[in-house]
């Protein structure tokens, strides 16, 4: 089975963000520390609340802190480990995926590993953009190797401002271009709550003062519909583990607490009397919506401005301007976030570490989605029902509240409207922010902008947050107006509100949809949230797989599975169910195809008791589906070889035959290539081995079969000619080996055949005469029976006359 996709990143040595200015990463001059074992430890770089409402919830930073180990010297690769982390409860994480799966291919998402807090700007004492100063570099090789590390030195000056040399990581030995330092991890690959880091290089800090740090960023999770109140905590692994010392401890690692869901309201207004709308032909407040945070930071923001324009600490020069945000840098669209390490994230922004180089473009949709910026920031819904014909229903095109133009460094919660139905709340990366306006004034002041209802009287409004407040809970409050021509009779119209759906739209398909009214949904998959109509997943397979002890492990099994959409994010999880354990199950789902693989080395045969486990597959809001897995293992298998043929051969004689035959004698089938080879002996020459073509590949002198056979049953015969030469002595001794299947074993077999002289004295007499040579004639042009075939090649003809003819001369037989 092809291996996953893994992105080699290389190490640049610097600062941690607990490292400041003045301390060094890599100096030479600096002595080691005495302790020369490489230390590392894994701590949350916070523990952020999470929304209940959340799907993709975005969990804290895990920051991994190393010092002391060996140093290495220059021009030598730097060694790399793996690093896994799981969350725990055990929940889907749901990192975006930024391309598609390839069997072959990448399972890269937006999670991120990244070294030594590149692109941050910290300052060192290095010469040259190295370590912090270093520009944020992804690793986009899809083959391990592909981007080498090698260990190499820069000048610079120490915290005493004499020169010395730092020990950084460049791509080529004796180069000066400092090597990746940004990868993207794998969800999935080790259980739906897992991502893992492959390849990753650590190049020990070893010097007094020193330290080398991994931040592991963007890992999102889904919070709704998992029962959890408490805390989200990380395990990690990492294996060498010696490389990267901090796996096998399995120290749980804070990096979110769930925090109190929010809170919605109507406050009715309406006037008018009774049960009538009076001709009201301008907007006339009916009712306000107040969405009310949870928690302080439950709601967030889109995008990141600008670092440059924010005048972010150790950002000068400030970030680039992503595609999505340059359109909210000036009034009415943009949005505010300041503050942040890497240019401007911090806890109230949806968008987590934003790579521009990692992205993807989905070829259907040609949308661009880059890792780490969210779709669109929190957004809050409002589903109107029961709107009667001749109605007209407005809402607000903005929060009640005194900002005129959100943006710049308010902390003023304020929202806009940006969606006016139940399929308009999709937005994606890369496109315009255009909230809904309106120059028409409703009776508060504020613009309203009405709303269209379909033919069972249902409307929606959608409104995106764009400024609010960390320090405080906001309150985010709508107005909702009444219009009509002539007078209408009504019930006041119902309202269900809750955060909106993800992008894709259909989401709220219909009022119904009650599990995604009162459950919000603030981000951020690709499709909209899965129900029973409008996703499928499923699979009607049950591979069994069989191993003989001793030979290769069985190929991989595809089984078909119904993705619809083909888009929908599915975890793949293989679980063990026999007693004896193990992890010999693994699986990956492709465009459709589940390959299902094991690998039964150091299994314990046990025919009558096969393994079992289970492929589970999962897509959220889906009822789970497995694909029962068996593994039969066999004692090794043991073959057996016979050889024989029928009556004496003749010297001269061509076309003489043997048959082989190869047989099981070991209770399990046969596994892998199975090799027979012929060994003649001096006086034969082999002519051809031949088999049933669908069985055995022949060559020259032997055959192969990858086909299996049970126990106690044999392959179809193998049919060996041979040329008996004129001198051959009697007896000869033909002899064939067999391996392979999985035996331990080469054995062989051999057949002792007689062989006699040639005779060629038909008509009586001591020897050959013209007699016996017009005889052969005779039976070569068909005038009597073809009797002697002298040299045994299928017919009588000219050849056998000249043997006749060649020992009436000679007075004896010969060919």
């Amino acid at each position: 089975m092809p291996r996953p996709q893994r992105f080699l990143l290389s190490l640049a040595v610097f600062f941690s963000t607990s490292v400041l200015a003045n301390a060094q990463i890599g100096v030479i001059s600096n002595p080691p520390t005495a302790n020369s074992l490489l230390i590392c430890s894994a701590t949350a770089a916070g523990t952020p609340e999470l929304r209940p409402e959340g799907y993709t919830e975005l969990a804290g930073d895990i920051v991994i802190n190393c010092t002391g180990g060996q140093p290495l010297q220059a021009g030598v690769p730097v060694p790399t480990t793996n690093v896994v982390v799981y969350i725990s409860p055990a929940v889907p994480i749901t990192s975006r995926s930024l391309a598609p799966s390839a069997y072959t291919g990448s399972f890269a998402s937006e999670a991120m590993l990244v070294i030594d807090e590149a692109g941050a700007l910290l300052q060192t004492g290095v010469t040259g953009n190295y370590g912090p100063k270093a520009p944020q570099s992804l690793c986009t090789s899809t083959t391990q190797g592909g981007c080498p590390a090698y260990v190499s030195f820069a000048p610079g000056f120490d915290s005493n401002y004499s020169p010395v040399n730092y020990a950084v990581a460049v791509t080529a030995p004796n180069g000066t271009t400092p090597a990746a330092n940004v990868y993207q991890g794998q969800v999935g690959i080790f259980g739906y709550n897992s991502v893992a880091f492959f390849n990753v290089p650590v190049l020990p800090p070893a010097y007094a003062g020193v330290s080398r740090t991994f931040r592991i960023t963007n890992i999102r999770i889904p919070i709704p519909g998992e029962n959890i109140t408490g805390v989200i905590q990380a395990l990690i692994v990492t294996s060498p583990n010696e490389l990267l010392p901090i796996g096998y401890s399995y120290y749980p690692i804070n990096i979110g607490a769930v925090g109190p869901a929010g809170r919605n309201s109507v406050t009715s207004l309406i006037s008018g009397g009774g049960n009538s709308c009076a001709p009201r032909p301008s907007p006339t407040l009916a009712a306000q919506l107040t969405f009310t945070e949870g928690f302080a930071t439950a709601f967030k923001t889109r995008v990141i401005p600008g670092g440059a324009t924010n005048s972010l600490p150790f950002n000068g020069t400030g970030n680039i301007t992503w595609a999505g945000e340059a359109q909210n840098l000036a009034s009415p669209a943009n949005q505010n976030i300041p503050g942040g390490l890497y240019g401007g994230f911090v806890s109230y922004n949806e968008s987590g570490f934003i790579l521009p180089a990692a992205s993807f473009t989905d070829p259907a949709s040609n949308i661009t989605y880059t890792a780490g910026l969210a779709d669109f920031g929190t957004r809050l819904k409002a589903v109107f029902t029961n709107i009667p014909s001749g109605l007209t229903l407005y809402v607000s095109t903005t929060s009640t509240g005194s900002v005129a133009v959100p943006g710049g460094t308010s902390t003023t919660p304020y929202a806009v409207l940006v969606a006016a139905s139940q399929h308009g709340e999709s937005s994606a990366d890369g496109t315009a922010f255009a909230p809904l306006t309106s120059a028409l004034p409703g009776s508060d002041g504020l613009f309203a902008y009405p709303l269209a209802a379909d033919s069972s009287g249902v409307t929606a409004a959608i409104w995106e947050v764009v400024d609010s407040s960390p320090f405080a809970q906001d309150n985010l409050t709508f107005s909702v107006y009444l219009a009509c021509g002539t007078p209408v009779s009504i019930s006041p119209p119902s309202m269900s509100l809750g955060y909106s759906p993800e992008s894709g739209g259909g989401s709220f398909s219909t009022v119904t949809a009650t599990e995604e009214l009162i459950a919000p949904v603030p981000r951020f998959d690709l499709q909209a949230p899965c129900t029973t109509n409008n996703c499928v997943l499923s699979a009607n397979a049950s591979p069994s797989f069989s191993y003989s002890i001793g030979g290769p492990a069985p190929a991989s099994q595809v089984v078909p599975v119904t993705v619809v959409p083909s888009t929908l994010a599915v975890a793949v999880t293989p679980v063990v169910t026999s007693p004896e354990g193990g992890t010999w199950l693994s699986a990956l789902l492709d465009h459709g195809n589940l390959y299902v693989v094991v690998n039964p080395l150091g299994l314990v045969a046990n025919p009558l008791n096969p393994y079992t486990g289970y492929v589970r597959l999962f897509a959220y809001n889906l009822s789970e589906v497995d694909v029962p897995v068996s593994l039969t293992v066999y004692p090794q298998t043991a073959l057996s070889i016979s050889m024989s043929h029928t009556g004496n051969f003749v010297q001269g004689e061509q076309g003489a035959t043997y048959t082989i035959v190869v047989s099981s004698a070991s209770v399990g089938p046969t596994n892998g290539l199975v090799t027979v080879t012929e060994h003649p002996p001096i006086g034969e020459s082999i002519i051809s081995m031949t088999g049933d073509p669908s069985v055995w590949t022949c060559g020259a002198s032997s055959c192969t079969t990858s086909k299996s056979i049970v126990g106690g049953g044999s392959y179809p015969p193998i049919t060996v000619s041979v040329i008996v030469a004129s001198n051959a002595a009697s007896p000869l001794a033909n002899t064939a080996t067999v391996s392979g299947g999985g035996s331990a074993a080469s054995p062989s077999a051999s057949d002792l055949t007689t062989i006699v002289p040639l005779t060629c004295n038909f008509t009586g007499g001591a020897t050959p005469t013209v007699a016996d040579v017009q005889m052969m004639i005779d039976e070569a042009l068909g005038l009597y029976p073809a009797t002697f075939d002298l040299n045994k090649d299928g017919s009588v003809n000219i050849a056998d006359v000249e043997v006749v003819a060649a020992a009436a001369i000679k007075d004896s037989c010969v060919i």
